[in-house]
């Protein structure tokens, strides 16, 4: 644990304040459970206060998770809303300041979908966008992807299960750019073909590209740059400048574009799977 307070120590309103701070990572399995537990030794569980303070980001899913643990969640911006008043602390304590500083310049960077048009965004403008699509999307949910390239922002939904395979649709933003410099943010449909074997996925691959390109709404789709050969594989793609809505001054419209992006997670519900002994 990063920080333990105890408050009234030794008194009948001993309290313990359990607080884990990520940044970049995330919790590991009942890693704050294993916290309370131990201290769970000395008070009852009604004065165990355990905090998740997640300066960095991560998908509300994933949070919303954590709290129904039983832990509260304490995010940069709420940390802010809190420092950010204490003018005479921040006057005394440079260390304090740079801290608020570095914590402000992150939050404006996430925060700067809604202020920069899309081409322009970067890792952390991706990262916000990705939490307000959220809100639009039952089901959706992001983290960072690794790959050989440095890897990308995903954010997935739908997981739609037909048959053999699993259909579902991955945005990929982040810092990928064309040669032109635009952060491509392709939004792709896949399929996870873990209850097939093997050597029907060429077939399920080429069904299922068919199936979504010729499926009504789904018109600006086309071929993947490279069909891959594998357990989960792209069937199609839509441009980010098709599936992404812009206003007249270049910023991205959330609600039309969420619109878009629940259009192609229809297409997944209303596609067929193949038709016996057609592979």
């Amino acid at each position: 644990m990063d920080v333990v307070c105890h408050l009234n120590a030794g008194q009948d309103s001993h309290t313990a304040i359990l607080v884990e701070d990520k940044i970049d990572t995330v919790e590991r399995t009942n890693q704050m459970r294993r916290y309370r537990e131990r201290i769970g030794n000395e008070l009852p569980e009604e004065r165990i206060l355990p905090v998740y303070l997640k300066t960095g980001d991560q998908s509300n899913t994933s949070l919303r998770d954590i709290s129904e643990r039983g832990n509260a969640i304490l995010l940069r911006k709420n940390l802010l809303g809190v420092l950010e008043g204490q003018s005479k602390a921040l006057a005394e304590s440079d260390i304090l300041g740079d801290f608020v500083t570095r914590l402000r310049r992150w939050e404006d960077q996430v925060q700067a979908w809604a202020t920069d048009r899309p081409e322009m965004w970067g890792w952390h403008a991706w990262q916000g966008f990705y939490a307000a699509l959220e809100e639009y999307i039952e089901g959706g949910d992001w983290s960072y992807v690794p790959n050989q390239s440095r890897g990308f922002l995903g954010f997935y939904a739908g997981f739609v299960c037909r048959d053999e395979i699993t259909a579902y649709i991955q945005i990929e933003g982040g810092e990928s750019a064309d040669e032109s410099g635009v952060r491509d943010g392709k939004l792709m449909f896949r399929i996870n073909c873990g209850g097939a074997p093997r050597e029907r996925y060429r077939d399920l691959r080429s069904h299922w590209h068919r199936e979504v390109m010729h499926r009504k709404g789904a018109t600006r789709a086309e071929r993947p740059a490279r069909f891959g050969f594998g357990q989960t594989m792209a069937v199609a793609a839509v441009p980010r400048q098709e599936w992404q809505v812009c206003g007249e001054n270049g910023l991205l419209n959330l609600e039309r574009t969420a619109a878009n992006v629940r259009e192609c997670l229809a297409i997944l519900e209303v596609s067929r799977p193949p038709a016996p002994n057609s592979q």
